[in-house]
């Protein structure tokens, strides 16, 4: 019985482990530079599927939406009510889909790029805090960066999409 309890024990911990590891935000909006660059570097390993749900889904946008109603300016819960999650994880995949597309064009191979800096800017964003960024990564011996927007949500700093990858003029 206590080798059961102690299986049990050890299975709730290594969860608990694995779940906060996994966490899709972090605490301080610089670090969403890192946390985003930490996504490219494996993401000749992550399907499109992986990506959509390793960034805000739809369904916690509408929980997040659901939660916070009275909180929230009118204009955001339209907004957050409106979206479709077709359309969305369609909007998320598009995105995938061009930095994979681009990366191929340039030549990049993810696994070698070395991160370079992460600058951004906060905006309200009727009523929730938005963060703009731009990633700023190396491949070889060109600079390339990426946009990024992420939101605080509820004390994290969360990651809503990674786009736009363009080569840095010299």
């Amino acid at each position: 019985m206590k080798k059961i309890q102690l299986i049990v024990t050890v299975l709730v911990a290594a969860a608990l482990f694995i779940s906060c590891k996994n966490s899709k935000g972090v605490s301080k909006p610089d670090d969403i530079g890192k946390y985003a660059f930490a996504m490219l570097k494996d993401f000749d390993n992550i399907t499109k599927d992986n990506y959509i749900n390793s960034i805000f889904t739809i369904d916690e946008i509408k929980a997040f939406g659901k939660r916070n109603a009275e909180t929230l300016e009118s204009k955001a819960l339209k907004e957050i009510e409106r979206l479709e999650k077709g359309n969305y994880n369609r909007r998320m995949g598009n995105d995938y889909n061009r930095l994979k597309e681009r990366a191929i064009k340039e030549g990049i191979s993810w696994n070698a790029i070395a991160y370079d800096d992460y600058e951004f800017e906060e905006r309200d964003e009727d009523g929730i805090k938005a963060y703009r960024g731009k990633l700023t990564f190396k491949h070889k011996d060109k600079t390339y960066n990426v946009s990024t927007i992420s939101v605080l949500i509820e004390e994290t700093y969360t990651l809503v999409r990674i786009f736009r990858l363009n080569k840095e003029a010299k």
